[in-house]
């Protein structure tokens, strides 16, 4: 059974939860905070248009809305990549995200 596109960025969206979870927040200098909120933000919002995208009900539509998930998506992994540059994402983990994230978006045409 192939994986729903919905179900495909939630997934991305609780991977990028967990490894932010094992951060102690609190005790991250003011700029790492605030990059980390803006990560669980983005990918809340990129898991939202991803459904969009997915119950779009004509073809035009889910064009317009995966142009908007895509970008969505990238700016989420130049998010990713500046956290790493902080230890908060190991280079394991970069390649995963990022290879979800790929196919998720190769997924959205």
């Amino acid at each position: 059974m192939t994986e729903s596109i919905t179900d495909k960025a939630r997934d991305i969206e609780a991977r990028i939860t967990s490894v932010l979870s094992a951060l102690d927040i609190d005790g991250l200098p003011l700029t790492e905070r605030n990059l980390v909120e803006q990560i669980k933000r983005v990918a809340v919002d990129a898991r939202l248009d991803a459904r969009d995208y997915q119950y779009a009900e004509t073809r035009a539509e889910q064009l317009t809305l995966a142009i908007a998930a895509k970008k969505r998506y990238q700016l989420l992994q130049r998010h990713i990549l500046k956290a790493s540059e902080q230890n908060m994402f190991s280079a394991i983990e970069i390649a995963q995200l990022s290879a979800h994230i790929e196919q998720l978006m190769n997924n959205m045409e």
